[in-house]
């Protein structure tokens, strides 16, 4: 039916265009005469171009060139290009000056387009001065020459070629070949973009965004953006879209991100790519589709964005949607890192600071959390802290850890907050705790569990503050729910306060769950292990909770997998010694932990001093509960509880190199202290 009727409307139009010609012959005519005037106009063209009439012979060449009146020819339009353009015709020879560069009739030849673009330029043709000028801006023909590439951009810009007052405003923008001004700027990329130009249109509304000489207008900016990305000008489409990504200046819509940000990809905008990528990745208005993130990450990391390299290096080091590989990680991490983009060296700095990927180095990772830092990314402020207070790769440096604490602190971020509020509240000075409780509230404000834990002790305690258990209470849920397991086992605590109550058994059973071994504890001797995590049974009734993994560790599951095995490793640099070992027990108690993660907590929580207590009888240190937990470690090690990595985690390997000298080696080896203490593990 469908066929049927679409041959009845091509036989209506054949019916009408033929009535058309029967009611209407003049059209007829008309036709043949106008074929008539084309034939006459290219016989006179073909004899003035003969009499080397230049204009006629640039008129015939454009004939050929664009395939009116004749058949497009290239050859035959090179060749009368050539003959005007030797009769110094301006545009003919800009014209030639294309032929050469695209490869129009003749072999491509960058030099010979220059030496035409010249021509014309020096005879005033405009387009041909810009064009020139971009030859020499890039040294495409040409030796190099910004300078004079600048003054041709001039002398076409004052004749109102809006390419070429956008290149010039390009150069005051950058104060390239000429002093920076935003003004002359602002000004060359706003009579270009009067003329609708879309680059000058994105580049001024970029002044908008950042208030570059103009006050800061972000509609102004969102409105040339739209302006030029309308015009297809990929970069606007990928500016556009980040807008609506992160809700900046408009109400944040992924759909309309996803949008523009697909446009701006289909013609292969790096930066669009990326953050397309980014969408696929997180499902911002689409399917989340890891492989298509991966996919658009490379074809813009191959492009040198120093962004999507370092998403795509993300992606191979944490396993999301390919196969871990942390090889493929630092070749994007290092990729991104030399073009200076801080996030890049940042998670380089983690690889050499734990050997991911690479050799172990604690001076290069040092390095690179210097560069990142300097660059102004947040996270390596902490991390500088960290290896100035513990001396990791540099020589330990209290004032320089709180330095770069701080200076991460001020600017916001919890981690160096939480670090910097820790480090001044365990001094023993008054002056100091308050200025640490201040940066814990800091901390605690923005959700960081740790700091919320530490403020509900205080405020419970009256450490610092005027005792408050209700607002101790809060703190406690508030860490709690984001699972940090001491908190959930002092709420209970609170909660009991003597009498025994459904609450805090929960508190218990979900702080257990966390592997808190306090927890366990409370457990055992307060409510005699009835877990509240019930389970059916086989007989449909409900079964109390298992022993703890500590006494009944052939009942340990797998809890953590390898890719949250990595993580657990960067959490136990950080980890405060001092205030109790639930978080490292929970680790070793699950049936994830391998005898590298056991050797890393054995020496992390100070192995070396464990080891010369008990076999030279060197004092202990005196940190509350710290001997049970070194004497328990010690016999699981040397008991061979901790299986090997391949048994758990098949073509994996987990490096662990012991932190001691030749000389403490010797010297504990000659004690006397078993060789799985003492050997690194490859």
């Amino acid at each position: 039916m469908e066929d049927k009727n679409i041959l009845e409307n091509i036989e209506i139009k054949q019916n009408s265009a033929v009535a058309a010609f029967i009611l209407v012959p003049r059209l007829i005519a008309d036709a043949v005469a106008e074929m008539k005037q084309q034939k006459e106009h290219l016989q006179n063209l073909v004899k003035d171009a003969e009499k080397k009439d230049s204009h006629a012979q640039y008129e015939l060449a454009f004939c050929y060139y664009k395939g009116e009146y004749v058949k497009q020819d290239y050859k035959r339009a090179l060749y009368w290009f050539r003959r005007a353009a030797e009769q110094k015709h301006a545009v003919a020879a800009y014209y030639l000056g294309i032929c050469y560069e695209n490869g129009f009739g003749v072999e491509k030849d960058d030099k010979q387009a220059a030496v035409w673009y010249r021509e014309s330029a020096k005879q005033g043709f405009s387009i041909a001065q810009c064009v020139l000028g971009w030859f020499l801006e890039l040294g495409k023909g040409v030796e190099m020459n910004k300078q004079e590439s600048m003054q041709l951009y001039r002398m076409s810009a004052e004749q109102g070629y809006a390419p070429a007052q956008c290149n010039l405003g390009f150069f005051y923008y950058h104060g390239i070949a000429i002093e920076e001004d935003e003004a002359e700027a602002v000004y060359w990329f706003s009579e270009a973009a009067n003329q609708k130009y879309p680059r000058a249109q994105f580049l001024l509304g970029e002044c908008f965004d950042y208030g570059y000489h103009v006050e800061k207008d972000t509609v102004k900016a969102i409105e040339l953006y739209r302006l030029a990305a309308e015009q297809d000008f990929a970069p606007a489409q990928s500016r556009l879209g980040y807008l609506y990504l992160r809700g900046e200046g408009v109400e944040q819509s992924y759909t309309e991100a996803f949008g523009w940000l697909f446009r701006g990809a289909q013609k292969r905008e790096a930066s669009a790519q990326c953050l397309l990528g980014k969408c696929y990745e997180f499902g911002y208005g689409t399917e989340p589709d890891l492989h298509n993130a991966q996919e658009l990450y490379r074809l813009s990391a191959e492009q040198d964005y120093a962004p999507a390299q370092c998403n795509l290096g993300y992606l191979y080091y944490r396993g999301i949607g390919v196969q871990e590989n942390n090889e493929e990680a630092i070749r994007w991490f290092s990729s991104a890192a030399k073009r200076g983009y801080a996030r890049a060296e940042f998670l380089l700095a983690e690889c050499y600071k734990y050997g991911y990927g690479v050799k172990k180095d604690l001076n290069q990772a040092v390095i690179l959390y210097q560069s990142a830092a300097d660059k102004g990314f947040l996270g390596a402020f902490n991390m500088l802290g960290g290896c100035y207070q513990y001396g990791f790769g540099v020589k330990p440096d209290g004032i320089k850890a709180i330095e770069f604490y701080r200076k991460g602190a001020e600017q916001g971020d919890m981690e160096c907050q939480y670090s910097l509020g820790l480090l001044f509240y365990l001094s023993k000075q008054k002056n100091k705790q308050k200025i640490g409780l201040k940066w814990l509230e800091k901390a605690a404000k923005q959700e960081h569990a740790g700091a919320q834990y530490l403020l509900g002790e205080c405020y419970q305690f009256g450490w610092g503050v005027k005792p408050n258990l209700q607002r101790a209470m809060e703190l406690y849920t508030f860490s709690g729910e984001q699972g940090y397991s001491p908190a959930m086992c002092d709420l209970g605590e609170v909660y009991l306060k003597g009498t025994l109550c459904e609450e805090d058994y929960e508190f218990y059973c979900t702080a257990a769950e966390w592997g808190s071994n306090d927890a366990e504890s409370a457990l055992k001797r307060r409510f005699g292990y009835v877990s509240s995590l019930k389970q059916e049974n086989e007989n449909g009734e409900d079964a109390s909770a298992k022993e703890s993994l500590k006494n009944n560790e052939n009942d340990a599951k797998l809890l953590f997998n390898n890719e949250e095995y990595k993580e657990y490793c960067r959490q136990l640099d950080c980890f405060n010694w001092n205030h109790d070992f639930s978080f490292p027990s929970s680790l070793l108690n699950d049936a994830g932990c391998d005898l590298s993660l056991a050797l890393n907590i054995f020496y992390l929580a100070d192995g070396y001093s464990y080891l010369l207590h008990r076999f030279l009888e060197e004092d202990a240190p005196g940190m509350q509960g710290w001997l049970p937990f070194m004497e328990e470690l010690y016999k699981r090690i040397t008991d061979r509880k901790f299986p090997n990595t391949e048994s758990l985690f098949p073509g994996e390997k987990h490096p662990y190199k012991i932190p001691l000298s030749k000389v403490q080696r010797f010297r504990l080896h000659k004690a006397g202290v078993p060789e799985v203490l003492l050997e690194d593990i490859f």
